[in-house]
């Protein structure tokens, strides 16, 4: 890979924006996996999520070969992070183990993936639990998000970096994030709209991306979902959001190695089925 293609190819912040080879650009995400057995074949995934509308996708494990090479094939960028024990204490004694175990994962990503044209984006943690916060003090936990962030900065200088907030919080929004990353499940539209500015608030300068926002189809209906995915997306438009991440793009998805089969949130069925026309 040429480092010109590179360079042309990777996101770039400007202000309140993403841009990329020199133009702004709205990114119109959607979380991909991870998948219990059997994966799907990548490149025709990939295809239909083009034909959808979206140009990048979030997933939450380091990515394979095959997955890469897709995502430049159709010319979708990737948000890439890992799985480590932000849900439990991380600093601290006997506990540093976990925060090691973060810098180790989060480097084999980068040293492996970081050059590569499709990965523009790396999310350090994601929703690290409130009482976690208040149990390691939140200081301590945002210095510690920080000190990933520049970790990865190094590793990867042109890879975007940023930490995958959300309401409950909100507070340990790190400062030298390259972008604001938040996640927002409000089912309401008006609470949707009124919380958006809080949003820039937070980020100051920088864009902000939601990171992820969905409707469980199997409660709701798939006519709420649609419809409530359809709002979302012009509200965030509307207030000067730098884009928005649909969660998610299958209802067939797993934490750790257990599937999910309580919510159905996927713009496909487990039938792999698309649910809108």
């Amino acid at each position: 890979m040429a480092d010109g293609l590179q360079r042309k190819t990777k996101l770039g912040v400007r202000g309140k924006f993403f841009i990329r080879g020199g133009k702004v650009i709205s990114v119109n995400a959607m979380t991909y996996g991870p998948f219990p057995d059997p994966t799907p074949v990548h490149d025709t995934e990939f295809s239909r999520i083009v034909k959808s509308g979206f140009n990048a996708i979030r997933i939450y494990e380091e990515p394979t070969e095959e997955l890469m090479e897709a995502a430049s094939v159709h010319g979708l960028m990737v948000f890439a992070g890992v799985h480590w024990q932000w849900t439990r204490v991380f600093r601290g004694v006997g506990y540093e183990k976990y925060f090691t175990e973060a810098k180790m994962k989060l480097a084999d990503l980068l040293e492996k993936w970081g050059r590569h044209e499709a990965l523009v984006g790396c999310y350090v943690a994601n929703e690290i639990p409130s009482d976690i916060a208040r149990w390691m003090g939140p200081t301590r936990v945002k210095e510690s998000l920080e000190e990933l962030i520049d970790f990865c900065r190094v590793l990867a200088p042109e890879v975007l970096v940023a930490y995958s907030n959300y309401p409950s919080s909100e507070y340990l929004e790190p400062i030298n994030a390259d972008f604001t990353g938040f996640n927002i499940y409000l089912e309401d539209r008006g609470k949707f709209s009124e919380y958006l500015p809080r949003l820039h608030h937070l980020a100051g300068d920088r864009p902000v991306l939601i990171s992820e926002v969905g409707m469980d189809s199997k409660f709701h209906g798939v006519e709420k979902q649609e419809e409530v995915l359809l709002w979302t997306r012009q509200e965030a438009v509307d207030a000067g959001m730098a884009g928005t991440t649909i969660f998610s793009w299958s209802d067939r998805w797993r934490v750790g190695q257990r599937e999910v089969d309580g919510w159905e949130f996927g713009l496909t069925g487990r039938d792999g089925r698309e649910k809108f026309d």
